[in-house]
């Protein structure tokens, strides 16, 4: 419901409540708030099927509004904001919800969006996100739950919060800020081998636990980027610096 009742109320339900730390406005870092490129106006599409033209570029204007006062140090919007947003980046979908402040340390959910993004499998037992459409289906769910809240704007928008896929792993070049090859998704298991391979060599499934708390396993993020060193050109040649954009970085999704 896009007004919720308040905090007082004996109506409110338990579960739509969160309790954040003391201060509810913490100042939040530019780099940690959002992403600092501005997005395009590129076609994407959620649950109900894929955007119009019109409703792109609606939606770009939107999300760029949103994203503005965090783009500056200098900005005070954050001081009377009123909402907290919450992103929630899985497997299968997205989804941004937007939590009123309804008193001390209380948050009631307000409104929410949500869009799935495909599922690639190039080879069984293989599973691939595009990252570029899970940027584009972020900004379109913070957009449409802003939307939804009635008389809400840019500048009532606090803070955001992200929960991801965690194993999930991408590199992307640094200037341009572009995928260099579709995220591997945490379930995937084309590093079996290599996970084999390097059992045998250390004699022991546990060889890093003491220096990293992990098992050699397909699920951690460390045997995927060495799997695109080893495969994907575009990402070795960032990582050695022989590529055109010579700037590489990697990230768990």
């Amino acid at each position: 419901a896009p007004h919720a009742p308040p905090a007082h109320s004996p109506s409110l339900p338990r579960g739509n409540l969160v309790r954040p730390r003391a201060t509810p406005y913490p100042r939040v870092s530019t780099a940690a708030a959002l992403p600092l490129r501005r997005i395009p106006s590129t076609s994407c599409r959620n649950l109900d099927g894929p955007l119009s033209k019109k409703q792109v570029k609606s939606t770009t204007r939107t999300v760029n509004a949103i994203r503005e006062p965090f783009l500056s140090s200098e900005s005070d919007a954050m001081g009377s904001a009123t909402l907290v947003g919450a992103i929630d980046q899985g497997t299968t979908s997205t989804r941004f919800i937007l939590y009123r402040v309804e008193g001390p340390g209380l948050l009631a959910k307000v409104s929410s969006h949500q869009m799935e993004h495909r599922q690639i499998y190039p080879q069984p037992g293989w599973c691939e996100h595009d990252p570029e459409e899970i940027v584009a289906n972020t900004l379109t769910c913070m957009a449409r739950a802003l939307a939804a809240v009635p008389g809400a704007c840019a500048a009532d928008v606090a803070c955001v919060g992200i929960t991801n896929q965690r194993e999930t792993t991408v590199a992307w070049d640094r200037h341009t800020g572009k995928p260099l090859h579709n995220a591997v998704v945490w379930l995937d298991l084309r590093t079996s081998q290599l996970c084999q391979e390097l059992e045998a060599r250390f004699k022991s499934k546990d060889h890093f636990r003491a220096t990293a708390g992990l098992p050699i396993s397909t699920y951690f993020s460390a045997v995927k980027m060495r799997w695109l060193l080893d495969n994907s050109p575009a990402v070795r040649a960032a990582a050695t610096g022989t590529g055109s954009g010579d700037g590489g970085r990697s990230r768990n999704a």
